[in-house]
């Protein structure tokens, strides 16, 4: 059995829940955490899950803290839309992105985005 001494300082780094962090073989890393939701169901709480499984599925990325918005917009239209969308419709929502979203709210953080943000 290994007990904390037998374990590689670097294995301790982070504390009893702060998630996990591993390289896959084929060079990928990836990573898991938890958080609480006071008062979601396991129903609600699988229902998320799912959600995420299947976005990641897409291509779609998990919003980064340090994420803006226009890079996260730039990536969402060249590599998930383009091939979700109907061509008038990427066509549309490209401008409004451009001519609207970046130029403003673009340059705020993912993580500090509000409706409020984009709504103004």
């Amino acid at each position: 059995m290994t007990t904390p001494r037998d374990t590689p300082a670097s294995r301790r780094v982070r504390a009893n829940g702060d998630g996990t962090i591993y390289q896959h073989k084929d060079s990928r890393w990836e990573a898991a955490g938890y958080v609480l939701a006071p008062g979601n169901t396991r129903k609600e709480a699988l229902a998320k899950l799912t959600e995420k499984i299947a976005a990641s599925n897409r291509g779609l990325p998990a919003p980064s803290a340090q994420g803006g918005l226009a890079a996260y917009l730039t990536y969402w239209l060249q590599n998930v839309a383009v091939h979700q969308l109907r061509e008038n419709t990427h066509t549309r929502y490209t401008a409004v992105a451009r001519l609207y979203l970046i130029p403003g709210p673009g340059k705020k953080k993912l993580a500090k985005l509000t409706a409020k943000d984009v709504c103004t």
